[in-house]
């Protein structure tokens, strides 16, 4: 019977409940405990466009947490129908594609949506760092993958961002 402070990494490997891959896990169940509850508040505001793409954010929490649990790479991702280097383009330039600059001021005035958003992009932010924390190896590949499609993940939260700050409900460039 193994203690109440341990728990299964994988099959047949017990570590500590603070153990970072465990504390990892955590964080990935929190972040999707929060695109559901704020999935809820988009609902509410009838941003129905908005939840579906939230919904396609929150299948892919679904495929890293999976991968993170089986110790594999995550599948690409693709959301909105833009690749990881789109998304990126888009993230790291929204002038060029959305005609503003980035959000640095963003306050309690802007639309309920972006807000929720931009909560939603911390969250991803610190599920990213807590994942960089359990890289125990540098030359861990899964768990570089991991990372790289959290960074990419909050990109996309971004993007979605940058679109409905300026009242664009379809993502297109």
């Amino acid at each position: 019977m193994k203690k109440e402070d341990y728990t299964i990494l994988f099959i047949g490997d017990l570590v500590r409940k603070d153990h970072p891959r465990i504390i990892l896990r955590g964080k990935i169940d929190s972040l999707r405990a929060s695109f559901l509850y704020n999935q809820s508040f988009i609902k509410e505001l009838g941003e129905d466009k908005l939840f579906a793409y939230l919904e396609e954010c929150n299948n892919y929490m679904v495929e890293i947490s999976k991968a993170e649990a089986l110790n594999e790479c995550p599948k690409d991702i693709n959301l909105f129908g833009f690749d990881e280097e789109t998304l990126h383009k888009v993230s790291h330039n929204p002038k060029k594609y959305v005609g503003i600059d980035h959000l640095f001021n963003i306050n309690s005035s802007m639309d309920k949506s972006v807000i929720i958003l931009n909560k939603l992009r911390t969250e991803i932010r610190e599920a990213e760092v807590e994942c960089i924390k359990a890289t125990l190896d540098e030359n861990d590949e899964v768990m570089k993958s991991l990372q790289k499609n959290l960074n990419r993940l909050s990109s996309a939260v971004y993007v979605l961002m940058i679109f409905y700050a300026v009242g664009l409900k379809e993502i297109k460039i």
